[in-house]
């Protein structure tokens, strides 16, 4: 971002896509030769001895012909960066990445932050924001970040400096770091798909817009009306600068929030498993997730960098405390569509589409827009009923919930007859 101050949210994303990816990192790993010291066999030291030699010499061959994933490869590049922060933080994995990445233009954190920071332009005074301010719990410096951070593209009222697009990619960044260290600090250690499986319940975005909806600070005010006092509760999206165009989708999903909280609410603080297939119900649209996002970018460069600030305003959303909750009682974030393969072991699994024959008519929902209707279908057996959504995602997400019911249902039933036949058998 600091290199590219002109470049817009899909520029940024395409380069940081790019840069991330199993190829681009695999490549990387090849070309500082470190594939050469991986290890793919554990040392259990039986039958051990000591490489002559002409043992080696003679292995040489063998060993370079020896293939490996392009995935591995890629993992071995991030954990030396990962191994580089645990040991000395961004100054050391800074080194560690300018160092296996060399193709790279990369700007030392602090001048990049100073740079994002400096860029901003300190021209417009900007006074009424400070109810926004209490409800993220950070003042601002520059006001103007704040108000980039709400506005959307498709605004074009004054003040029109820019969207909150390229905030949300920062902030999409600092949310990650802050829930990734949390997690690899926690005692005893996570597996590494536990972890994986707790982050990304903890950054989808119906999770971060249903915190956002939950998450009002009451403000007081007189009724030009009446003269009377008023009590209002604000919430950030009330404070978003947006076209005509969002307001529909935006009061979709507050009605959608408020048949569905009570559920949810129930959930995350008593359910065992992550309650994905209650945030699927909801489809809040992605500006409503962004703006979440943009202002932890926001506060980020606002702050120059300061992590604690940024964390200050998610635990006022809730998150970091859903997530200490997910961490003391060990509740399970697999997802229904990943834990329904692992069920169904060497079993096909298909997610069907219905009502796609010839004759029928598309599938809408009250408002007239088109839905998906999915039914789970296990090894070529049909499992659970035909599921709706807006998107696939969504009925894909809820019908695989239901096969699971069902099928550990099934497996609990199994071992509970199993398990009486063998009394029987005894008696």
């Amino acid at each position: 971002m600091a290199v590219h101050l002109a470049w817009p949210e899909s520029y940024l994303t395409g380069k940081k896509s790019k840069i991330v990816s199993n190829d681009f990192a695999a490549r990387a790993t090849l070309a500082a030769g470190l594939d050469k010291f991986i290890f793919t066999k554990r040392f259990t030291g039986a039958k051990w001895v000591p490489h002559y030699t002409s043992d080696i010499l003679e292995s040489r061959k063998e060993e370079e012909m020896r293939t490996v994933s392009s995935k591995l490869l890629a993992d071995v590049l991030e954990s030396l960066i990962g191994a580089s922060y645990v040991v000395g933080g961004f100054d050391k994995a800074f080194v560690c990445v300018r160092t296996l990445l060399p193709l790279e233009n990369w700007t030392p954190i602090p001048a990049a932050i100073s740079t994002l920071f400096n860029a901003t332009s300190t021209d417009v005074s900007i006074n009424n924001l400070s109810t926004v301010e209490s409800l993220v719990g950070y003042t601002f410096k520059k006001k103007i970040i704040l108000l980039d951070s709400l506005t959307h593209g498709s605004y074009i009222g004054p003040l029109a400096n820019c969207s909150y697009e390229r905030l949300e990619v920062l902030g999409d960044a600092v949310l990650d770091l802050i829930i990734s260290k949390r997690l690899f600090a926690h005692t005893p250690k996570l597996s590494q798909h536990k972890m994986h499986g707790i982050r990304t319940s903890m950054v989808n975005a119906a999770f971060l817009t249903f915190r956002m909806f939950e998450t009002t600070l009451q403000e007081e005010q007189t009724n030009p009306g009446t003269l009377q006092k008023e009590t209002h509760h604000r919430c950030l999206w009330q404070f978003l600068r947006a076209g005509w165009m969002l307001v529909e989708a935006r009061d979709v999903a507050i009605r959608r929030h408020k048949e569905a909280r009570e559920q949810i609410l129930v959930a995350l603080g008593e359910d065992r498993r992550f309650p994905w297939h209650l945030f699927a119900l909801n489809d809040a649209p992605k500006f409503l997730s962004d703006i979440v996002e943009s202002v932890v970018g926001a506060i980020y460069i606002d702050s120059q960098g300061d992590i604690p600030s940024c964390e200050i305003f998610l635990r006022k959303l809730g998150i970091l405390d859903c997530l200490q909750r997910i961490l003391d009682e060990d509740v399970d974030c697999l997802h229904p569509k990943e834990r329904l393969g692992h069920l169904a072991v060497q079993r096909d699994v298909q997610y069907v589409r219905v009502g796609d024959a010839p004759g029928e008519e598309t599938n809408s929902d009250v408002h007239g827009k088109s839905t998906h209707r999915i039914q789970v279908e296990v090894g070529g057996e049909k499992v659970g009923g035909v599921v709706e959504g807006l998107k696939r995602l969504n009925a894909e997400t809820r019908a695989a919930y239901e096969a699971v019911s069902i099928l550990e249902g099934e497996r609990a039933g199994g071992i509970k007859v199993a398990f009486c036949l063998l009394e029987e058998t005894h008696a």
